[in-house]
């Protein structure tokens, strides 16, 4: 199965990306970072979709994308 690594902050972004998830969820492996209590963490709860949600600083999503070896790699501004 592909793997997809998210990164999203801002609530925009977050909206759009979650929408896409929601939808291909059961399609690929999602890794999702954020941060806590953002605009993005509020949207990935209020969807159901906080499973899948990690909660990093920038330092540790650097060092999670050689531990996961994304296939595809999305994200939105305002990180």
């Amino acid at each position: 199965m592909k793997k997809i690594l998210v990164i999203t902050k801002d609530a925009g972004g977050a909206e759009i990306l979650s929408s896409l998830i929601k939808r291909e969820k059961d399609n690929y492996s999602w890794f999702v970072y954020t941060s806590k209590r953002s605009p993005a963490d509020i949207i990935f709860q209020k969807k159901k979709l906080s499973e899948i949600v990690n909660y990093a600083d920038g330092n540790s999503v650097y060092a999670s994308v050689n531990d996961i070896k994304p296939d595809y790699f999305f994200y939105s501004t305002n990180w």
